[in-house]
């Protein structure tokens, strides 16, 4: 560890017995990660707030809101019981193996939680907060009473003090804790000999070489701390050797120091400036809410009202022609009741000339009775096939299929920025960098062959193209987002490149910069209607892959590390630095907002990084559903994806490294994703060596 450039001897873990974890445990779906049902939100709450105010308020944890007891301390340097660690990954892991163990207070990865089995053996080997605990001793003995005894409302005289559980004790609980632990581990120390020198209490304040001695020297040459025996062999012939109190004046008084604690103001202002934001958007929605729900009701009586006319007018109708029919069936009835009446009329001169008629008026009439019912018959014949049943048939329009809804919610968003930075802290961040929280989906996917051992290795988004890199083929194509070859833009190369990112413009001109792995060189190119190879050459210190261009600067994956080359006026590459960082095999690069750089490490059970461009790391992504990670891309809400080369799939997280989605293509073909680009709002996947998958 070190601050300032003062190397501080490292923290060596300590064992200890733990309470049994408990079995139950709470779900955040959207962060895929448990939450411990123990955890007292209004204790993390307490405890944030009285590290500004109470020194001595950091001593609780804020798990079981109790004093701290075996503190421990994870890498953010928040700290818990170990008992309270040891229950929190429990309940975690029990979520089941996908679940990532995160700080209980702010939710920051535990980078070295993937192996974990034993959520009491990781507890124990977290590193002790001894700051802390010699804060709490300090307390403790000035009451010098025994800690477990006050715990049960005894107040016995103390003799010892243990660091590691952070308690005074009594003669007899000294007895059961030396019969208990082990002394190697868990070491007493008689409170007269504390009072006589408090930096007893301080374990990292003594020689990791010489256990007895304490480390009063700082060494300038080495910029490392020592003891008095260390001074005397190892560093007798180093000229700049000081007391540790005069290190820490001097250390105190820098401008580091002093920008350090404008950082913290400045962050701590920006957190209370959103956070009431928060509160007042809040409110406001809430506010909005209430006159969103009166609209809507107002709404609703509009809407009412017009289906109350809608109805009267479907009645109007309905009487309207329920009387124009009824006439008309009516008339029909009438005349039908007319014929009616003439076959009755005939009825009786058919009888009367049957009866008592003369031989020549029957002669006479019947001819005439026949030929008038032929008449009749035609007649009703022809009126009656006319004649229908009438039914009501109500057709009414369907509201409820096509009306799904009466409108919809949308948000309005616009950026706030607080303007509360410190002008020091400003000039030490880099630029910002040009670069939605739904899962993304499978679109299509088409195929970028050349030849049949075509492989792409890296692409860009360049204006309206795709642009990929083909390794084995020596070549940069151009593609459009539904896969079709764009002839536009094609570079090819005498070696086998791998990336390829965007630069500035240069005097109008599009400039690219591509590696070229086997040989450790980037090509800067000027890219126009015709592309100019070998524009500028950067060699690099070892073998190049991934590259990107985080404004100012181009950061090229090195296998082993980062090397950082700043681009000048002309557009050369002149070399900057070269980050050693965490992972064994880094390929792939990717830059993000706010002087964000991620990188990969492809090994089986690799990680994704998130590091500032000075090498600061801002979290590390593990997952056991992501194996030997490869491509990375970030998309406009600031999101980071990252491909699972193995377990073929891309994990999608928020910007502070929290799994969000694992996006699981449909594709049958969909195998060992290597590359990822960010183009217009859609994520584009190499896989397969040459085939290509898009999400929307």
């Amino acid at each position: 560890m070190t601050v300032d450039n003062v190397s501080l001897p490292p923290i060596t873990p300590t064992k200890m017995e733990t309470p049994k974890p408990s079995p139950s445990v709470y779900t955040n779906g959207n962060e895929n990660r448990a939450i411990s049902p123990d955890i007292n939100m209004e204790a993390i709450g307490a405890s944030m707030i009285s590290l500004r105010t109470d020194e001595v308020e950091v001593s609780k944890c804020p798990i079981c809101a109790r004093e701290l007891n075996s503190p421990k301390c994870l890498p953010c340097l928040h700290t818990f019981c170990e008992a309270c660690v040891s229950r929190h990954v429990a309940t975690s892991l029990s979520q089941g193996k996908a679940v990532q163990i995160r700080c209980p207070v702010c939710a920051t990865p535990v980078s070295s939680a993937r192996a974990i089995t034993d959520p009491m053996e990781f507890s124990k080997s977290l590193p002790t907060n001894h700051f802390i605990s010699s804060l709490m001793a300090e307390r403790l003995l000035k009451q010098k009473l025994c800690k477990p005894c006050l715990k049960t409302h005894k107040n016995t005289p103390a003799i010892t003090w243990c660091s590691y559980c952070a308690e005074t004790l009594c003669k007899e609980h000294d007895s059961y804790h030396r019969g208990l632990t082990s002394p190697d581990v868990h070491k007493t120390v008689a409170i007269e000999n504390v009072q006589k020198d408090k930096m007893i209490l301080y374990a990292p304040g003594l020689c990791p070489n010489h256990s007895d001695e304490k480390l009063v020297y700082f060494c300038h040459d080495h910029r490392e701390t020592c003891c008095d025996v260390c001074k005397k062999t190892v560093h007798k012939n180093c000229e700049d050797v000081v007391t540790t109190e005069e290190a820490a004046n001097a250390l105190k008084s820098t401008k580091e120091t002093h920008i350090l604690s404008q950082m913290l103001k400045s962050i701590n202002a920006q957190t209370d400036e959103i956070v009431h934001g928060r509160k007042e958007n809040i409110k406001s929605l809430e506010e909005e809410k209430n006159k969103e729900e009166q609209t809507i009701k107002s709404y609703r009586e509009e809407i009412d009202r017009h289906l109350d006319k809608l109805e009267q007018n479907l009645r109007s109708e309905l009487e309207e022609k329920h009387q124009q029919k009824i006439s008309e069936l009516k008339a029909e009835m009438d005349s039908f009741e007319t014929k009616r009446m003439t076959v009755a009329y005939y009825k009786d001169l058919l009888q009367a000339l049957m009866s008592s008629s003369s031989g020549i008026q029957v002669i006479n009439e019947l001819g005439k009775v026949g030929q008038q019912c032929a008449i009749l018959e035609e007649k009703v014949q022809h009126r009656a096939a006319k004649v229908k049943i009438v039914n009501y048939e109500l057709k009414q329009n369907d509201l409820t299929a096509n009306l799904d809804s009466l409108g919809s919610v949308e948000f309005r968003s616009t950026s706030v920025v607080p303007n509360v930075v410190t002008e020091d802290w400003n000039k030490l961040r880099s630029k910002k960098s040009v670069n939605k929280n739904k899962p993304r989906e499978n679109t299509h996917d088409f195929m970028v062959i050349k030849y049949s051992h075509s492989r792409i290795t890296g692409g860009t988004s360049y204006k309206s193209k795709l642009v990929l890199v083909d390794n084995t083929g020596r070549e940069v194509r151009g593609y459009t987002e539904m896969g079709q070859r764009d002839d536009s833009f094609t570079i090819s190369f005498k070696k086998n490149p791998w990336d390829i990112t965007c630069l500035p413009e240069r005097e109008g001109r599009d400039m690219i910069a591509v590696t070229l792995h086997n040989d450790c060189e980037i090509q800067v190119i000027e890219y126009g209607d015709k592309a100019v190879p070998d524009k500028h050459v950067y060699h690099t210190r070892t073998n190049c892959f991934g590259i990107a261009y985080l404004e100012g600067f181009v950061v090229v994956a090195c296998v082993q590390g980062l090397e950082v080359a700043e681009l000048v006026d002309d557009h050369r590459l002149i070399y900057r630095n070269f980050l050693r960082v965490c992972g064994e095999k880094i390929y792939y690069v990717c830059s993000g907002e706010k002087n964000r750089v991620y990188y990969s490490d492809s090994i089986d059970k690799g990680s994704l990084y998130c590091i500032t461009l000075d090498g600061t790391e801002i979290f590390q992504y593990s997952h056991v559903n992501l194996r030997s990670p490869r491509g990375i891309s970030t998309d406009s809400t600031g999101n980071v994806f990252v491909c699972g080369y193995y377990s073929n799939n891309i994990h999608q997280l928020n910007a502070e490294g929290v799994l969000m989605h694992i996006i699981s293509p449909k594709s049958k073909t969909f195998y060992k994703p290597l590359v990822l680009i960010e183009h217009n709002d859609r994520m584009y996947s190499v896989f397969g060596k040459h085939k290509v998958i898009v999400f929307t």
